[in-house]
């Protein structure tokens, strides 16, 4: 191996750039307890790959923002300060990783597809968009490899409510 080749080695163990990896969801909405049909393409960036895997990670975020707001100064009722956050944050409600190859090698320039199903959580709760919160839903599948790892980008996954209605 020149030295080249190890600085390139060294280079993709840090930044996850020795595969590339391309994610499809066979829909982009599905309800909690649903099976979610994907495919997913790893292609080498050059050199062989030994791999414990290939994962597709599940997250759901909800994001509170109630804005802003003025606050009066007591000692001028006709000003006012500038607005303050009134209350905000970010939490994670589902973070879930799913398994969907076992390990493989992946010789250099070579490409590996795959075609999986995973059960979206039984419990997961609605996608939304309020006024001053919102809960979202991403996958992303990524390479389970030493080093940093190589992952699709991160796709918008809308999650709905059954809903009974009594008559």
């Amino acid at each position: 191996m020149a030295f080249g080749d190890t600085i390139k080695s060294a280079w993709n163990f840090v930044t996850g750039g020795g595969a590339h990896l391309s994610l499809e969801l066979e829909a982009d909405a599905v309800y909690p307890g649903d099976e979610l049909a994907v495919r997913v393409v790893v292609q080498s960036a050059g050199a062989e790959i030994f791999a414990r895997g290939v994962v597709l990670d599940l997250e759901a975020h909800e994001i509170l923002d109630a804005g802003a707001f003025e606050v009066l100064s007591f000692s001028d009722p006709t000003r006012t300060r500038p607005r303050e956050p009134l209350v905000g944050g970010e939490t994670v409600t589902v973070r879930a990783h799913f398994r969907l190859s076992e390990p493989f090698r992946l010789e250099p320039g070579k490409s590996v597809p795959l075609r999986a199903r995973v059960r979206i959580p039984a419990n997961a709760r609605p996608t939304y968009l309020g006024v001053n919160a919102k809960h979202t839903y991403r996958v992303r599948a990524r390479l389970d490899v030493s080093g940093t790892d190589p992952s699709s980008d991160w796709h918008a996954l809308r999650v709905g409510s059954r809903v009974a209605v009594c008559v």
